[in-house]
Parts: C-alpha cells; sequence; structure tokens
C-alpha cells in the first residue's frame, strides 16, 4: 500500500543519512495515524500498515535495524500498543 511504501521509505531515508531508526519509526506511524484521522480512513488501518512498512524497510537494512525499529515500536507511548503489537506478528523480529 502507500502506507506501507512511504514508511519503508522514510526507514530507507533515515538510515542513509545516519538518523534514528527507531525515532522515524515512531514518526512514521504517527504520521499515519494523523493524517488518517484527518481525511476520515480507519486509523488502525493506518497504523498497522506504516507499522508493516518499518519493519520492511528495517529488514532490508539488516537484523540490528529490526530489532531497533520493533522496540523502539513497542515502547513508544504515544502509539496504540494493541494495534503496534497485532501488526508486528509474522513480522521479522530480528
Amino acid at each position: 500500500t502507500a502506507i506501507q511504501r512511504a514508511a519503508q521509505g522514510a526507514i530507507a531515508g533515515a538510515a542513509d543519512i545516519g538518523e534514528d531508526l527507531g525515532e522515524t519509526a515512531v514518526g512514521a506511524v504517527e504520521g499515519a495515524i494523523k493524517v488518517a484521522g484527518n481525511v476520515g480512513t480507519s486509523t488502525t488501518d493506518a497504523a498497522k500498515e506504516a507499522v508493516v512498512g518499518v519493519v520492511k524497510g528495517a529488514n532490508e537494512i539488516g537484523t540490528e535495524a529490526v530489532s531497533t525499529v520493533r522496540k523502539a515500536l513497542l515502547s513508544a507511548a504515544s502509539l496504540p500498543k494493541d494495534i503496534v503489537e497485532r501488526a508486528l506478528k509474522g513480522l521479522p523480529e530480528k
């Protein structure tokens, strides 16, 4: 989906310029939720798609990146933990 591709691209871009992947991942998911809310679409679906996208992006970088992104998503107080946990099921853990 477009949300997945955007989130995946954000992670790739952050890695290219040496930015914090955890912060970028959380920001991408927060942004997807905000935009979905603004346009009246499902914020739950947007969050799930963004989580999938950032993890896919991290997976292309390596196992440490995946671990960093997963930890950041699970510990972010600003994100709905239940939705993040469901979205992470079946995705790479390392």
